[in-house]
This record gives C-alpha cells, sequence and structure tokens, in this order.
C-alpha cells in the first residue's frame, strides 16, 4: 500500500529519502522545495515508508502523533533493501519524467579476489591484480607461533591522475534504476551496475 502513496508525493515533486539514525532507527523524509512534507521512522524500512506515506497525505503531522516515537531498532533486515540501510548506507528516490529514479549510495571496501586469495595460500606464490586503475600484490605470510597463513596485500601501482584523495581500498558508488513502479525500481537499482562518486565523499551518504 505504501507504494502507491510514495509514488503520489514523487509525482508532486516529492523527493524521497531514506537512510538509518543513529540508534539505528530506518527513516523515511519526504521534502519538497526544502521543506519536509512527510516523515516515517520505524525498526524496519516497509514501515517507515508506509508511515511517511500515510503522514504526506495527512499533512505532516506533529512527529510521534500517529506512530509514537521509535526508541529501538533491530539489527535484523527483512528485505534487501532493509539490509541497506542496517550497513549504513542510503537511498533516494525523486519522479524523472514518466519513472521513478531510485538510487543507491553506498561503499565499496576493495579485498583481494577469490582466486587470488585460494592461489596465493595454496602455493605461496605472490600474486599481482588490479582494480580502478590501481595495481596490487598480495602475498602469503605466517604469524609467528602459528601455522595458520594469512595474506598481505599493498599497492604497487596507482592509475594516472590518482591523488591524496583516490582512496585504494574504499570508495562510494552508486546504484541506480528506474520504473513507473517504486517497487520495480527498487529492485532494478539493486540489480544496477555501480557507478564511482568521484571525488569521494567526506561524509556518509
Amino acid at each position: 500500500m505504501h507504494a502507491d502513496w510514495i509514488e503520489w508525493a514523487l509525482k508532486d515533486g516529492c523527493r524521497l529519502r531514506g537512510f538509518l539514525s543513529g540508534s539505528g532507527v530506518r527513516v523515511i523524509r519526504l521534502e519538497k522545495d526544502g521543506m519536509l512534507r512527510g516523515y516515517g521512522e520505524d525498526e524496519h524500512v516497509h514501515n517507515a515508508l508506509e508511515y511517511a506515506g500515510e503522514d504526506y497525505l495527512a499533512g505532516l503531522r506533529p512527529y510521534g502523533e500517529a506512530h509514537g516515537v521509535c526508541i529501538g531498532a533491530s539489527s535484523k533486515s527483512d528485505s534487501i533493501l532493509d539490509e541497506w540501510l542496517v550497513r549504513g548506507l542510503s537511498f533516494s528516490a525523486w519522479q524523472e519524467g514518466d519513472d521513478i529514479v531510485v538510487q543507491l549510495k553506498g561503499f565499496i571496501q576493495v579485498d583481494p579476489p577469490d582466486d587470488v586469495v585460494k592461489s596465493v595460500i595454496t602455493d605461496g606464490t605472490p600474486r599481482i591484480w588490479k582494480q580502478r586503475g590501481f595495481t596490487y600484490a598480495t602475498k602469503r605470510m605466517c604469524m609467528a607461533h602459528s601455522d595458520e597463513p594469512w595474506i598481505s596485500t599493498k599497492v604497487i601501482g596507482k592509475p594516472p591522475g590518482a591523488d591524496a584523495k583516490t582512496d585504494p581500498w574504499f570508495y562510494w558508488t552508486t546504484k541506480t534504476g528506474r520504473d513507473k513502479d517504486f517497487r520495480q525500481a527498487v529492485v532494478n537499482a539493486f540489480a544496477a551496475a555501480d557507478i564511482e562518486i568521484k571525488p569521494m565523499p567526506k561524509l556518509k551518504p
């Protein structure tokens, strides 16, 4: 039901933002012309969306009037979108022509590919690999007083134009999907390719 209400708000020119509060609560804001037009929060995102839609239709009620104040949150997710927020990431949605656009903003940690790790641990031969124009070297090492192997990776080459702000280990990305239906736009966003944000934001999304 919330998808219908959210779609009405987006067609009215609102922009939706979803994120995780400091206490782990899922927060949904509907904003238009710099003003808050609808608000919802809950321990799971689908309820927060529902409440934001209700709030928008009711004309922005006083905080906590309809559903109380959410003072606790679950660390467990009940959907892929909920899991996205649990990770501390965010998403936004807006109307663009006949389509609803959903954009996920997140970050990726660079780790050696599985085949590199397996090869290095198995035969001990260092491996060179590349990602985003960076060149990495991964080798096997052994901890003192332990027979368990572990790996070490370092950067040995940078792409042209890379500066101190270009982090070789973490980078922010967006994934964007669109459809006339809000739910399908969300599905399409998760299926989309990651697009790196440059320069990397200083703050969380």
